[in-house]
């Protein structure tokens, strides 16, 4: 959904349409579903590491506060 997300941001005081509904509806139509996972790929590489450190820096203060 971020594709429609940046697309109805992009299109706000433009003549396109500007609400999620009918961007959703007119990129469906225009594109396909695929259309809607443009740059998932991207977005998944960025997440993943995020995750990952995120994660680790969880576990790592947890187990130093049961330590202390």
């Amino acid at each position: 959904m971020d594709v429609i997300k940046t697309r109805v941001q992009a299109a706000k005081g433009s003549s396109m349409e500007s609400s999620f509904g009918k961007m959703l509806v007119s990129t469906l139509k225009s594109e396909g579903v695929r259309a809607l996972f443009k740059g998932a790929s991207m977005r998944m590489a960025v997440q993943a590491p995020m995750f990952a450190i995120m994660t680790t820096a969880f576990e790592l203060q947890k187990r130093y506060i049961s330590s202390h």
